[in-house]
């Protein structure tokens, strides 16, 4: 420091004291500044982790969703491609047709292709046609029949002039062997334009890349948009994740392509061969926290000036002081002989006195300055300061920030002994503490808990020690994580959600699927059953085993129904139903059906308002619950409450449904079927509404698979709470209609079924109900006109219209449909009676059709007697639009 010398030993002291107070303040507020400016670079690096991590699950959910949508196509044309070449030949114009049509259902395809086994174009949507054997995903599916779909690398379109990523599946012969493929094509700038559709800040870098991690797409393009494509260049760090073995992770590294060093989180897409990675660079998140650093820096730098500055300044004024003390000792001592001479001297040193002492009181007003400054940073500083002596466990100091954080006040928080805080004791802070004052070492330690103050709070602490005067103090730098925590709890419920309804529409496509094809098979049983009947004689002893097979292919019927009930296809009759009047009739059918030792107790809400519901479907909601809680007590005594009211519903509500579908806020009547049993175990919960998952050995898996499938179909939702040991609760949520709904009449009586005559059209693509429908129809007393799909359907009566007087028309058909025939039909004969079938129900059809006039609506599988009676309704004119009941 500079000034006077020092030469005696007092001053020596005064100054070794000087200095170490000085340097003590400022490494106490260095330290400070450094601790805050690292946990907040901290926070930034945590929170753009979470948003890459965000944005790369998105990324994979649209990509894997694009490419599901693709693979479908891919499917479809396959097997329809199979499916003619087993007929006897590709039929070109309905093919073209066809596929033109499947294309259109994914807006992302840019090409469709068809070749055949050597590689020529068969269909090309596009322009020109050319050879692919050469291309790598078709030598691969030739070579593998188990391939599946195949992605191929990314090619440049000669006629489109750009990038173009390709899908392949592979096409087989009726005896298994190679016959072509069909491939699509999607372009790579769709895939750059939805990487960024999302927000990815300033300077991201988003890829796609493959299996051997080459480039399929990148957002932004380098150099021209072209030269990243197919580019194998790739970080060490991203390579040695996919190495270990990782799906999905985060890293921070310079790019390969551009040398900006960026955070990258990554995924790979769970059912295909991709990567999808998401960076954004340092320069980018860190910008705020740099300039934090400069300010922070200028602080402490203005600080320690300031320190230097009234060190200086009370140095040269004690200094003066032991001068003046000097010189007045003299004086004293040499009074007597000068004290004439001296008494000048004497009032100047009492006036140089004076103004020490005015510049004294200056720089104490200059240190309580600099000592308001450092309260003032410690106030406003966003993470909570505490310290607390070593010995004692006092604590000595707290900020604003720390209160805020655990529900207290500075003062009561002052007034606290870290040995003695009881919510230390429980995280065990009191054990870190106690570490780090003993060996010096500074530990982290992240708790959630309550505070003393009552208050629940999540928070990261970093421990630390440090000496004052040779006495030990534990610094306590806290920060709040609990909005953190949430957002992660968040993010794992919508995740779950996500894969909830995935899963749900999946089973239900695939149950409503197999019911359609079932109903088809069961047509033939049941049809033929019903021939066989009319044929043998009634004496014959095959008429008991036709019946036999009749009654078991009306009990897979049965069955079919079901499984279209959970798919959300069952046929529903829709009417004002008070839910009260349909438990209490069925009061005594419960009561028998449910075990001998359990209790059934009803309770209903005073004013329950009517729904609109099928009474049916309802009543079979209502005996699987109630049989399913009597199945859970088993032989132990129990009670089953069953429960009705009205509950005003929100979001909220309706986020703890099994079916999460966007379903209106508002008033709904709920009906609640708990028991007293053991409860649901955790790893079932998840499966107890799969079709065919049952935990009893004699059932079929599809009571509560029905269950929820009638509860979707009315446009509701199912909550399910258990407790172990405590039983079982499921609550049904029905919506309350905001008007009533019309009264729906009963149909009109049948008359006496008159002689049949006359000419039916029968249009169906399978041959053997086209078979059995002709030998029915002849049997009732028809000429019968057969046609294998829609469109030969249309020429057959364009060149016999005077003929037929019906036509009995199938609605799922290749090439031509039934509501497509229908259309063309109406517009040749508006008034030609048309009866309508599908092993679909009737609200498959479409209500512009059934409230049409002349159209009647029969589901396969039917037999002679029921045929019977709709061509007779339908020929007679007694069919009335929308008769049939209102569809949900």
């Amino acid at each position: 420091m500079p000034g006077p010398d020092i030469k005696t030993d007092a001053q020596r002291a005064f100054v070794v004291r000087l200095v170490l107070g000085v340097l003590a303040a400022n490494l106490f507020v260095l330290l400070l500044a450094g601790v805050s400016v690292f946990q907040s670079r901290q926070q930034h690096e945590s929170r753009v982790r979470t948003q890459t991590q965000n944005l790369a699950g998105a990324l994979e959910t649209s990509l894997s969703g694009m490419i599901d949508k693709i693979d479908i196509v891919l499917r479809t044309v396959a097997d329809e491609t199979q499916r003619q070449i087993r007929n006897g030949g590709m039929d070109a114009a309905s093919f073209v047709r066809f596929v033109d049509s499947q294309r259109e259902r994914v807006a992302e395809l840019y090409s469709l292709r068809v070749s055949d086994e050597a590689g020529n174009i068969s269909y090309e949507n596009g322009s020109g046609t050319f050879n692919i054997s050469d291309r790598d995903y078709f030598i691969r599916l030739r070579q593998d029949p188990n391939a599946g779909l195949v992605i191929s690398r990314p090619v440049f379109g000669v006629v489109s002039k750009r990038w173009l990523l390709g899908f392949a599946r592979r096409i087989d012969a009726p005896d298994g062997s190679f016959a072509g493929v069909v491939q699509g094509t999607i372009p790579i700038d769709l895939l750059t334009g939805l990487f960024a559709s999302f927000e990815l800040g300033s300077d991201p870098v988003v890829t796609l890349r493959d299996a051997q991690l080459n480039v399929v797409a990148r957002y932004p393009s380098a150099e021209g948009g072209t030269v990243t494509i197919n580019s194998r260049k790739v970080s060490r760090e991203f390579r040695s994740l996919i190495q270990q073995g990782h799906t999905s992770g985060t890293y921070l590294t310079s790019g390969s392509l551009d040398d900006v060093k960026r955070m990258f989180s990554y995924r790979k897409l769970p059912k295909y061969p991709l990567y999808v990675n998401v960076g954004r660079a340092t320069g980018d998140y860190l910008a705020d926290w740099w300039r934090d650093l400069f300010t922070m820096s200028s602080l402490v730098v203005l600080f320690a000036l300031g320190t230097l500055y009234s060190s200086r300044v009370i140095f040269l004024k004690w200094k003066n002081e032991q001068q003046a003390e000097e010189e007045l000792r003299r004086a004293n001592r040499d009074l007597e002989e000068r004290v004439a001479e001296r008494t000048v001297e004497l009032c100047t040193a009492n006036e140089q006195l004076n103004m020490e002492l005015n510049e004294r009181k200056k720089a104490e007003q200059i240190t309580n300055r600099v000592l308001s400054f450092v309260r003032t940073l410690l106030a406003s500083s966003p993470t909570g300061i505490l310290v607390y002596e070593g010995a004692s466990g006092k604590c000595v100091l707290a900020n604003d920030a720390v209160a805020r954080m655990i529900g207290g006040s500075v003062a009561e928080i002052e007034a606290q002994n870290f040995r003695t805080i009881a919510s230390w004791r429980e995280t065990g802070f009191d054990l870190t503490a106690e570490s780090v004052l003993a060996d010096g070492v500074t530990r982290r330690a992240e708790k959630c808990f309550a505070s003393s103050f009552k208050k629940s709070v999540c928070l990261e602490c970093l421990f630390s020690r440090f000496e004052n005067d040779g006495v030990p103090h534990l610094l306590v730098i806290a920060m709040d994580v609990s909005e953190k925590k949430t957002l992660e709890d968040e993010k794992k419920l919508i995740q779950s959600q996500m894969l909830h309804v995935q899963k749900l529409e999946s089973l239900g496509v695939l149950a409503g699927g197999i019911a359609h094809d079932f109903n088809n098979i069961l047509m033939a049983v049941l049809g033929n059953a019903d021939m066989a009947l009319i044929h043998t004689d009634p004496q014959s002893p095959a008429q008991e085993n036709i019946r036999q097979i009749e009654k078991a292919a009306r009990r897979a019927a049965d069955l079919a129904r079901q499984m279209l009930a959970y798919s959300g296809k069952g046929h529903f009759q829709v009417e004002p139903v008070s839910l009260r009047a349909v438990v209490e009739e069925m009061t005594e059918l419960l009561e028998v059906s449910i075990s001998k030792k359990a209790a059934l107790h009803l309770s209903f809400s005073s004013e329950l308002p009517l729904i609109e519901a099928d009474a049916t479907q309802l009543r079979q909601v209502i005996m699987n619950l109630v049989i399913n809680a009597s199945e859970a007590l088993g032989d132990a005594v129990g009670d089953i409450h069953v429960s009705a009211g009205r509950i005003e519903c929100d979001a909220a509500c309706f986020s703890q449904g099994w079916l999460v579908e966007q379903l209106p806020e508002g008033s709904y009547v709920y009906l609640e079927v708990s028991d007293t049993g053991p409860g649901i175990d955790p790893e079932v919960m998840g499966k107890i509404f799969d079709p065919f998952f049952s935990t009893k050995f004699t059932g079929r898996g599809l009571g509560m698979a029905t269950v929820l499938g009638i509860v979707r179909g009315h446009k509701g939702t199912i909550l399910v709470r258990s407790e172990k040991g405590r039983g079982a609760s499921f609550r049904v949520l029905l919506p309350v209609p905001a008007e009533p709904a019309p009264e729906v009449l009963p149909p009109p009586p049948t008359s006496d079924a008159a002689p049949a005559s006359g000419t039916v059209l029968l249009v169906d693509d399978e041959e053997s109900i086209r078979s059995l429908g002709k030998e029915m129809l002849q049997a009732l007393g028809y000429d019968v006109l057969t046609a294998a799909d829609g469109a030969e359907g249309i020429r057959v009566f364009e060149s016999r219209r005077d003929e037929v007087r019906c036509i009995l028309l199938d609605l799922t058909m290749p090439h031509l449909d039934g509501k497509e025939a229908l259309a063309e039909i109406r517009g040749l004969d508006p008034d030609v009676p048309i009866l309508l079938s599908s092993g679909y129900h009737e609200q498959e059809v479409g209500k512009q059709f059934l409230n049409a006039t002349h159209i009647e609506f029969i589901q396969k599988p039917f037999g002679m007697e029921q045929l019977k009676q709709k061509l007779h309704r339908l020929l007679s004119g007694e069919s009335v639009p929308g008769q049939e009941g209102r569809s949900l």
